[in-house]
């Protein structure tokens, strides 16, 4: 059995993504208040015997309190920049029956998803590029420094100083190399 073609990831279990609490809701008033009035009838009164026991029930408090008032709302997409269009032609895909005879549908979908991506990734490019822009305008170095670092490779390339035995800074490839 060719080792290339093993893949682990066929036989783990799909992860579930669950749904989130809505916290967004809390900027409503009476969300809020609806909240803390749950969170104070809940939490616990007594003094803690034990420090674990106590914080798992503030914990279960809390959680118990936010999925009342707030309620949940469902998981947002992996990468933040792709759209609900996008998602919901990734969905569109999934519940397409197994089977050649929908090969057709499967094709044009994977080219609507393709193109939506690109959409997306454009979109996402241009306004990175605006906030880029609006921050050197503005001096501001720290926010252009992170948006750099941010739209950039996620690893930095290593790059040696190399030397030789008299401290200096070899700078061609045959030089490195002997």
């Amino acid at each position: 059995m060719p080792w290339e073609r093993f893949d682990l990831n066929r036989y783990r279990p799909r992860k579930v993504r669950t749904n989130r609490l809505a916290t967004e809701r809390l900027a409503d008033p009476d969300v809020r208040r609806t909240y803390q009035n749950r969170l104070l009838g809940s939490l616990p009164n007594a003094p803690p015997s034990d420090v674990n026991a106590y914080w798992d029930e503030i914990a279960t408090s809390l959680h118990s309190a936010g999925n009342f008032a707030c309620d949940t709302a469902p998981p947002g997409a992996l990468k933040h920049w792709i759209s609900d269009r996008t998602v919901a032609l990734l969905k569109s895909r999934r519940n397409i029956p197994a089977g050649p005879e929908h090969n057709l549908v499967r094709r044009i979908i994977r080219r609507q998803v393709k193109a939506s991506v690109q959409a997306d990734r454009e979109v996402w490019w241009t306004q990175k590029a605006k906030e880029m822009e609006e921050a050197h305008k503005s001096g501001n170095a720290r926010k252009l420094f992170q948006l750099i670092r941010a739209t950039g490779p996620r690893k930095p390339p290593v790059s040696e100083t190399i030397k030789d035995r008299n401290g200096v800074t070899i700078s061609n490839k045959e030089e490195r190399l002997d």
